[in-house]
């Protein structure tokens, strides 16, 4: 069964207060309760045996004065002569007394029943001696020597057997008095005995729970309480090399060097992670600085290439307006071959100016490709640099990742570039095929152009033949104004692609800064977390472990 859980300070408390006190009271109530048995026989003996005695040796002297003023009466006087006054009135003085004497020890000083008794017969007696008193007096008054010698024997008897009565009430009382005296003796010896039985108890009680608090408070904290306090003095010193043995695996000191091999291990295991940190750190300042050259050179290349996108936009604008007069061009071209079906002179001259007009036509068309091919140049420069944007997102991220909670607001800035990097990629892609078709078309207007400007040539020597010529040169110059259309168009779009791709070139840039910015603040984090590190080296280094 489980011992109930009582703390020390609660073991002390008894041990110390609760136990005395409940000792001492338990003393002081046997004492209380022994004196106040001694004192109630005492007080009775002094009350009731003490003047009872006296009373009856008072009443005894009384009556050997009433017996003596009798005597004295009839002795004194001669047969026929009156009684003398004095004397009855002195003996009815006498008489009075006893009576009130006796009447006062049957009220107040009868102790027990044999004392009853006693004082029962004593009444009877002085009532007898009082019987033969008055006839005493009677016979005196006649004859007084049959008086006197009634008195020497009757008298006498009774007078005798009274005074007996008084005195065996008397020896009783002495009897009772000596007895309450033993009583009192044996009851003083009782109570020393048991004061000192009860005192041993409570020594015994005492040693016991001052034992059992002993061995508790050893078991508590382990040893001496001294010990104890040196365990705590050590680690309070930040020794933590000393170990501490104990018998008692539950008490204050087995804690205490459990406590201790604990923080030993964390101050250890704390020395070599703040060493592992300091290099972490350093490592991760100079990634930070890495990525900061980096961001710098990104956000150069991503210069470099917002102008060449601006310009390139300006090129294609140029391009653009070239194709809507090209394509004017062509219209004209149509209604003058309309026109020239009518009239084959003004056919001759206008298949001439249509001629000069092709050949311009075909110079620009050869600037288009000319400018087509710049395009394409610039749009792979774009796609060179936005992957190795890309591939400068990818390391960011991975250096960001190295660097923990830290780095992660790094590391989301460089994943959007790397997501901006990949979309311009795809940007470049989209403008390469869309450049390819531009070239396609142009070759075609080119290829047809060519046909054209040959039949032109041809139709200033076959007039004959200028209503077919007329309308050969109507359906090319339809299909002229169409790829010119189609050229028109995908000029169009490149602009805007040419536009976003400046857009995100631009946003490219501020990224670069951003992150070089952060970087920055990267590497002074990582400063900061060197110096922590030594901080905790500094710390850790003060405590003991071996």
């Amino acid at each position: 069964m489980k011992a109930p859980n009582i703390t020390l300070a609660f073991r002390l408390s008894i041990a110390t207060f609760v136990l005395p006190v409940i000792v001492s009271a338990l003393i002081t109530g046997l004492g209380y309760f022994q004196l106040k048995g001694s004192n109630a026989r005492l007080d009775y003996f002094l009350v009731t045996t003490v003047p009872g005695v006296e009373l009856l040796q008072r009443i005894r002297y009384d009556f050997s004065r009433i017996d003596s003023t009798l005597g004295r009466m009839i002795i004194g006087g001669e047969p026929g002569d009156p009684l003398p006054e004095a004397y009855l009135e002195e003996i009815a003085v006498l008489r009075e007394g006893l009576e009130i004497l006796f009447e006062k020890y049957q009220t107040e000083y009868v102790a027990d029943a044999d004392d009853a008794a006693l004082t029962e017969t004593d009444a009877q007696n002085i009532a007898a001696y009082f019987l033969m008193q008055e006839k005493y007096i009677e016979l005196a008054k006649v004859n007084g020597r049959f008086a006197e010698t009634l008195m020497n024997g009757a008298n006498t008897e009774a007078s005798e057997q009274l005074n007996r009565s008084l005195k065996a009430h008397i020896s009783d009382s002495l009897s009772r008095a000596a007895k309450y005296q033993e009583e009192g003796r044996e009851l003083a010896e009782r109570n020393f005995l048991t004061q000192i039985a009860t005192g041993g108890i409570a020594a015994l009680i005492l040693i016991l729970v001052g034992t059992q608090t002993f061995r508790y408070t050893l078991r508590t904290l382990g040893g001496d309480p001294l010990r104890a306090s040196n365990a705590v003095g050590l680690i309070a010193s930040r020794d933590l090399s000393s170990p501490m043995m104990t018998r008692y695996p539950e008490s204050l000191i087995s804690k205490l060097e459990s406590m201790r091999v604990s923080l030993k291990q964390s101050i250890e295991q704390l020395h070599k992670d703040s060493k592992t940190l300091s290099v972490y750190a350093e490592s991760l300042a100079s990634s930070s600085h890495q990525v900061a050259s980096g961001a710098n050179d990104g956000s150069d290349n991503a210069s470099r290439m917002a102008a060449t996108s601006e310009e390139m936009t300006i090129n294609i604008a140029n391009v653009s307006q070239n194709a809507l007069t090209v394509s004017e061009t062509v219209k004209l071209s149509g209604e003058v071959a309309i026109r020239g079906g009518n009239n084959v002179v003004d056919l001759i001259n206008s298949m001439s100016l249509l001629s000069t007009r092709f050949k311009e036509s075909t110079q620009n068309v050869v600037d288009l490709e000319g400018q087509s091919n710049q395009i394409r140049s610039i749009v792979e420069e774009i796609k060179d640099i936005a992957e190795q944007t890309d591939l400068l997102a990818l390391n960011a991220s991975i250096e960001a990742a190295r660097a923990g909670d830290s780095g992660r607001g790094f590391a989301v800035v460089a994943n959007e570039v790397r997501k901006l990097a990949e979309r311009t990629k795809l940007s470049t892609v989209d403008i390469a095929s869309k450049i390819s078709a531009i070239q396609t078309n142009v070759h075609a207007v080119m290829s047809n152009m060519q046909s054209s400007l040959e039949e032109v040539d041809r139709s200033e020597g076959l007039a004959l033949k200028a209503d077919s010529a007329v309308k050969e040169i109507q359906d090319t110059t339809n299909n002229a104004v169409s790829l010119v259309s189609e050229i028109s168009k995908a000029i169009t779009e490149s602009s805007e692609i040419t536009q976003q791709v400046a857009k995100s070139v631009e946003s490219f840039a501020s990224l670069s800064e951003e992150n070089s910015v952060a970087a920055k603040e990267v590497a002074l984090t990582a400063t900061e977390l060197s110096k922590l590190a030594e901080s905790l080296q500094s710390l850790t280094s003060t405590f003991k472990t071996s």
